[in-house]
């Protein structure tokens, strides 16, 4: 009896230590500042595990205002943790206009949140259209990310609020800039019928867009250490694999975090001097 006490301690030990936290916000695009929306939902997830998450398309909310008509906000977007790339670095997770989202969970937790927008008329037309989101900080970013437009003459830089004009006789190809503070252009996400190839934008002849150019930091590590990070990665999914059986392989799970604490390590080293780093030897 008293071994099997000390096997559940250490399993449930095991299992606090692997489980990370994931978060989940309902923000408000164009709100005020750290505007949310009910539910707030935190939860734990196993690393290397996928979680699905779905959004509503839409929420009300009750306005003291107007009791008897209540706000509706319509989902835009998510943004959540990324997959891993090809070379074994992670990418930046979403943004996506899907209401529902798949991701593995990363060892240090995550944060994800849904965006929505207040339905209803824009008060004092033209109104801004176009819209610069930073991944990093999961906010809306001040100033335009339009580097261009043509035809021309359909926008101006300084005018306030920003918008594009539309065209009467041609599709209008709006261009992101490649970068915004010290960010790096990542996609757009548009809510009409435009098209879009890589950072630009084309809008139907006759049509306007609402778009947002989305920006993030990309740095992956040196070439050595995407070989440690893809080894950090392989470990945390060991970890998973082996939590996930019934009953839970401990065995496994005890060879899983010792090599996850020498991918860390390793990378750790490698980051400090990528030219020394050896190759990782672990799964």
């Amino acid at each position: 009896m008293k071994s099997r006490l000390v096997l559940a301690i250490v399993l449930l030990a095991s299992i606090a230590a692997s489980s990370q936290t994931v978060t989940v916000n309902y923000k408000v695009f164009n709100g005020a500042p750290g505007e949310v929306l009910a539910p707030f939902s935190i939860f734990q997830g196993t690393p290397g595990k996928n979680i699905i998450l779905g959004a509503p398309k839409q929420i009300l909310v009750q306005d003291p205002a107007n009791p008897t008509k209540p706000k509706t906000y319509t989902f835009l977007f998510w943004v959540v943790p990324g997959p891993p790339l090809a070379n074994g670095w992670f990418a930046s997770g979403g943004p996506t206009t899907n209401t529902e989202v798949a991701f593995k969970v990363p060892s240090g937790g995550a944060h994800t949140s849904a965006w929505y927008e207040l339905v209803g008329p824009c008060s004092a037309p033209p109104c801004e259209s176009i819209f610069a989101f930073s991944e990093d900080d999961d906010k809306r970013m001040s100033g335009t990310p339009i580097a261009s437009v043509t035809p021309s003459g359909l926008w101006n830089p300084n005018q306030t609020p920003n918008y594009v004009n539309e065209s009467n006789t041609n599709p209008v190809v709006i261009t992101a800039k490649p970068s915004m503070e010290s960010k790096k252009f990542h996609l757009w996400l548009q809510f009409s019928t435009a098209a879009i190839s890589g950072n630009t934008l084309t809008v139907p002849v006759k049509q306007t867009t609402v778009a947002i150019a989305f920006y993030h930091t990309y740095n992956p590590p040196p070439p050595p250490c995407q070989q440690w990070a893809k080894a950090i990665l392989d470990a945390e999914v060991e970890i998973g694999n082996a939590l996930s059986k019934q009953p839970p392989d401990l065995q496994g799970l005890a060879y899983a975090q010792e090599d996850l604490a020498t991918a860390k390590a390793g990378y750790d080293a490698c980051l400090k001097n990528p030219k020394s780093s050896p190759v990782p030897k672990v799964p």
